[in-house]
Order: structure tokens, then sequence, then C-alpha cells
């Protein structure tokens, strides 16, 4: 694995790096994992963009917080998580957890684990009562690990494409 895992926030200058692990997340990842009749359903026009878009409001965004796993310089994974405040809520204070990504050469080394911790932490110290996620209904992997560590599983989401161009 190399040298000791640090994880931090991210800042600026980890952009490229992070780009690169949030396209891997979001589409050698997700079709490896989604079948293509369920990839047309979410497909994007111009991905890349998306892609970029989004890490960019996870970057900007006051109410995100974006963790990263760096390993002798080298980014290896990373985790991000929304807040917000609903009110009429008994545990009112919500973070959802958007993105959990290791590359696939540290996964199982504890790397996504402690990212999870750490992203806890963060959020606890926030005064958050909860933190849901979410995975694609065939990620195998990624509903192991979620049950592993403590989520329980509340909904389940459905999609259909009604008209063909």
């Amino acid at each position: 694995m190399g040298g000791p895992l640090l994880i931090r926030p991210a800042v600026d200058a980890d952009r490229p790096a992070l780009l690169s692990l949030h396209r891997s997340l979001y589409q050698a990842h997700r079709d490896a994992v989604v079948p293509a009749q369920v990839r047309e359903l979410i497909a994007y026009r111009d991905y890349e963009e998306v892609v970029a878009n989004d890490l960019d409001s996870l970057l900007r965004t006051r109410s995100c917080h974006v963790l990263v796993g760096e390993i002798d310089d080298a980014l290896v994974g990373y985790i991000t998580a929304r807040t917000e405040v609903e009110p009429q809520r008994v545990l009112s204070r919500r973070a959802t957890l958007e993105d959990w990504y290791v590359e696939p050469s540290h996964r199982m080394s504890g790397v996504g684990a402690a990212l999870l911790q750490a992203l806890e932490s963060k959020l606890e110290s926030l005064g958050c009562d909860v933190l849901e996620s979410g995975t694609w209904s065939t990620n195998e992997g990624g509903r192991r690990a979620h049950d592993a560590f403590g989520f329980l599983e509340t909904r389940v989401s459905y999609r259909k494409r009604l008209r063909r161009e």
C-alpha cells in the first residue's frame, strides 16, 4: 500500500486528481456495476461537463464537505457529503453521503473505512443527527459496505422510460 494514509479536506489544488476519481466513480465504476438498460435511463448528453460541474459544486458549496485519502502524495480515494436542516423532522440535521470512492488497487485496505469514519466525525462536529446514503441496487460491493458500516436500507427507487425519440 505504500506510506501512511492521510485523510484531509480537499483543497483547490486537488481538483485535477479529484476530477479523475470523480470520473472513475461516475463512469468506469458505474459502468461496471450498472446494467446497460439502466445506464440508458440515467445518461447525460455531455457527461464530462456534468462530472466537472458536479465536482466544482462540491468544492465550492458551503454545505458540501469533501475529504480525500492520500498516500505518498497521491489521492487514492475521496468521500463527499451535503448537509441540510429539515426542521419538521425529529432528526433535523441531516447529511447525505453523495460520493464514496477508493481506487481499485487500494480497496479492502481500510481506506474506505477511514474516509467514512473521518466524514462521520466531521458531520458529528457540525451537529448532524443522521447520515443517509445511496448506491446502485446492482452494486453488491457498495451494498455490503453500507450494511457493514451500520446503514439501514430505507428506500427503493424505480425509473422507467416512457418515450423513445
